[in-house]
């Protein structure tokens, strides 16, 4: 992901947010997008902001700005399951329940699960010393990813609320 042309894997000057809390490893200089625990079914929305506004976020917000917003977890349903195949031995599976008691507890669960191998490096070569065509294949470690994650919204007067996240 890159904003304003700074074409690096890993930009220190990209700056991601999930509903306004940074999710940038200070400690490795860069952000794991591999890592952020959020579906695709929990995002509401994606906000970009690019240009000098992004220098309202601060130092490492040079390149821009991108903020994931997910689903209120008190005012929104979304209860989905997806299940997905692909090539190079993709295999991805997650999902997302949301539940509401008396619009004053909003409780959200999602987990996902990903299972790939980026890289196939079995070829053939028409040079076999043996005569024929060699195969060889160099094992490749299979990549693999899940997250958990819990949110409880609780509603205790009209102008506060009580905010729980566990993700793993």
């Amino acid at each position: 992901v890159s904003v304003r042309g700074y074409n690096q894997p890993y930009s220190s000057r990209l700056l991601v947010l999930i509903n306004g809390r940074q999710v940038y490893l200070d400690y490795r200089g860069f952000t794991d997008w591999g890592a952020l625990p959020v579906q695709m079914a929990e995002i509401r929305q994606i906000e970009v902001v690019k240009g000098p506004n992004s220098a309202l976020f601060g130092f490492n917000a040079a390149g821009g700005v991108i903020n994931i917003i997910t689903f209120n977890p008190l005012y929104d349903k979304v209860n989905q399951a997806q299940v997905r195949i692909g090539t190079s031995a993709t295999k991805q599976v997650s999902g997302v329940v949301t539940g509401q008691i008396d619009n004053k507890l909003g409780v959200r669960l999602s987990a996902g699960y990903d299972r790939s191998h980026p890289f196939n490096t079995t070829s053939s070569s028409p040079f076999n010393f043996n005569g024929g065509s060699a195969t060889t294949s160099t094992p490749e470690p299979m990549i693999n990813s899940h997250a958990v994650s819990m949110d409880a919204l609780f509603q205790a007067t009209d102008w506060a609320q009580l905010g729980v996240e566990y993700t793993h």
